[in-house]
């Protein structure tokens, strides 16, 4: 299981790298084999990655495309690899790694990409076209994703401890959230013991520009006939 990190600064401030190497830093436990970072201009994304298939030793994130401007960081294992080279057009080849498909799909498909994908995921891909950061986690949430965002800002990471490594962001004990756990209260999956750090929910989607955010579920599992 790897992790990720990642800053969007919506007021268009640079995003130094080494804020973003202090990130993957802190949860860089969670992927031994390689830790790595880019930034440009007002994004930066990291990745600390562990290698745990044959394709993902072919794995260098974050990894850019640059004939289509699009970044991509990810925490990924994707199981229908078979079916999305086919449905893609693409040569079947092992030596792809899961972060090129996931760019593929999405050029595919766009923000609905997530349809046709099976895993356990959690990725972040920046749309330098459209100036939007799309971030996506699968239908169990197996792979963690928490976030920080305020008019300012957008900050995420796979472990509340990525973001604590800015030292912007506040901690703030969420009153609500220790009430709610000492009465064994589950039932809502986006907030945390922290006020202003959530949790991206199972099997939805969001994008994040300058001036709003917006989610969507793109899989309800009471739709299962």
């Amino acid at each position: 299981m790897s992790g990720i990190t990642g800053i969007f600064y919506k007021d268009s401030r640079t995003v130094q790298l080494d804020d973003v190497a202090r990130m993957t830093h802190e949860i860089q436990h969670r992927g031994q084999d390689r830790q790595d970072g880019w930034c440009h201009g007002n994004v930066g994304l990291g990745n600390a990655l562990l290698e745990t298939t044959p394709e993902s030793f072919f794995e260098k994130l974050p990894y850019t495309d640059e004939k289509y401007k699009l970044t991509i960081t990810a925490d990924a294992r994707i199981d229908n690899r078979d079916e999305l080279f086919d449905r893609l057009s693409l040569t079947n080849d092992n030596n792809k790694p899961d972060s090129f498909l996931l760019l593929e799909a999405y050029k595919e498909w766009g923000e609905e990409c997530a349809q046709y994908l099976l895993g356990d995921f959690t990725f972040v891909i920046w749309d330098d076209n459209s100036q939007k950061l799309v971030c996506c986690r699968d239908y169990l949430g197996h792979r963690p994703f928490f976030y920080y965002n305020d008019e300012k800002s957008f900050v995420f990471a796979s472990e509340i401890k990525g973001l604590r490594a800015l030292t912007d962001i506040p901690f703030i004990i969420n009153d609500v959230r220790v009430a709610d756990y000492l009465q064994l209260i589950v039932d809502n999956n986006e907030y945390t013991f922290y006020q202003d750090i959530h949790r991206l929910e199972p099997a939805t989607i969001m994008t994040i520009t300058s001036g709003r955010i917006d989610k969507k579920k793109y899989f309800f599992f009471d739709s299962i006939q």
